[in-house]
């Protein structure tokens, strides 16, 4: 994840998430209208986490794609689904996001390193 900038710090700050969810990292937040699709447009998942340090980080796309991993049930796509995320949760140490195209990414939850995807449908 990457450190945001000032200028997305005070965009995001007055902007309630969606939903918030504490992990043993931090703080992670999911936002839809209206930032989610600034958060895209600038290259994040329109997830932020205010890590234990209380910077706040946003996951980028590009990183998010190049993750060396094989998606479950789609084991030809080349790459991992990062369409915009629906909802996150936390369950047995791992946090949980759900993708508009029905792909299911799970992130270690200690680092939030992407280390896994299924296609749900």
């Amino acid at each position: 994840m990457l450190p945001l900038s000032k200028n997305w710090i005070q965009k995001i700050e007055s902007i309630k998430p969606e939903q918030i969810l504490k992990v043993p990292c931090g703080i992670l937040k999911l936002y839809y209208d209206p930032i989610y699709k600034d958060l895209m447009d600038a290259g994040f998942l329109n997830f932020v986490l205010r890590d234990t340090n209380e910077q706040l980080l946003g996951y980028s796309i590009k990183d998010f794609e190049n993750t060396p991993i094989i998606v479950e049930s789609m084991e030809t796509l080349k790459h991992p689904d990062s369409s915009w995320v629906t909802s996150i949760w936390f369950k047995n140490n791992i946090v949980y996001a759900h993708h508009w195209d029905c792909f299911t990414s799970r992130f270690d939850s200690s680092t939030m390193e992407l280390i896994g995807q299924k296609f749900t449908q």
